[in-house]
């Protein structure tokens, strides 16, 4: 927790940093800079309960006449660090309750999805509703669904656009993205965490509209096809297994913007790369060392009350 509010605090200056990058990097590093909190925590563990490595982090204090590394120590029937430790094993078995079911509900509205559809446009599958709707499903094996709506209203070459992006998402597996974005930042405040998922919206659909630009060798196709939907806001939330390509003008005119600024390979040079890997790891460096050393004195003062 106290990892996931660090980089949640620092999030914005993350954000400003790794604007000037395309989109598919952008939703790499910014997916990556969410884990690095639940991975630092896990590390800081292992390097606390080693008192060789905890050595190199903890800061020097003695306990009677030891004064060389060590593990933390405290009383054998320490009261407050049994309290702690049960409600930490709680929160961890609700999250993960919580994470199984949403997993069981979600598999069970892409069946029910899936029972509904048929195969007709192009080999995907097409639901019988009035709607303009089309939907990337599914996480592992994710699967794209349109509504018979969309197909009546846009000609041929406007629904080869929209289904050259959900064919990114599939390949991008960008609702697995952002299942486990969601997940990475549950211990965020909530106003940080909702920018962070619209962030990773926002990457996914832009990377989808370049990766669409690329297969019909221009822009202009899917620059049409954005405005043309976006004349009408229909909106189904896809949740946490799908998403859905409806747009509203706010989303229209940032992702036309950013294919009329001539962006259309999403290409990010070695040197992006490179300054993302060593950012990301000295952010995981710090936070791991902040995290050893204030866990350890942490576990020493819960440990020092006894029943």
């Amino acid at each position: 927790m106290a990892g996931g509010l660090l980089t949640a605090l620092a999030y914005p200056l993350v954000r400003g940093w790794i604007g000037h990058l395309g989109p598919s990097l952008r939703s790499v590093v910014r997916l990556l800079y969410a884990a690095t909190a639940p991975l630092a925590a896990l590390l800081s563990v292992a390097i606390v309960s080693h008192p060789t490595i905890a050595d190199l982090l903890v800061a020097a204090h003695c306990h009677g006449s030891q004064c060389t590394a060590h593990a933390p120590v405290y009383a054998a029937n320490s009261s407050l660090l049994f309290a702690v430790s049960l409600i930490g094993s709680l929160i961890v078995l609700l999250l993960l309750t919580t994470l199984l079911w949403t997993l069981r509900i979600g598999q069970r509205r892409l069946r029910v999805l899936s029972a509904l559809a048929h195969r007709s446009v192009q080999g995907f599958h097409t639901l019988d509703s009035a709607e303009e709707l089309v939907f990337c499903t599914g996480l592992l094996r994710p699967q794209i669904l349109l509504s018979q709506g969309l197909v009546d209203r846009l000609q041929p070459g406007e629904l080869a656009v929209v289904l050259a992006h959900e064919q990114a998402h599939a390949e991008r597996l960008d609702n697995l993205r952002a299942f486990l974005l969601y997940w990475l930042t549950v211990f965020w405040p909530g106003t940080l965490r909702r920018r962070a998922q619209r962030d990773g919206r926002a990457d996914a659909e832009q990377a989808c509209d370049l990766a669409a630009a690329r297969a019909f060798s221009g822009a202009d196709q899917v620059v049409s096809v954005i405005r043309k939907l976006s004349q009408k806001s229909t909106a189904i939330p896809g949740g946490m297994f799908g998403r859905s390509v409806v747009l509203d003008s706010n989303d229209a005119v940032a992702r036309v913007s950013v294919l009329e600024d001539g962006n259309k390979y999403d290409e990010a040079t070695p040197g992006d790369w490179c300054k993302a890997f060593v950012s990301l790891t000295l952010g995981l460096g710090m936070l791991i060392y902040v995290l050893a050393a204030a866990s350890h004195q942490a576990i020493e003062w819960l440990g020092s009350f006894v029943v």
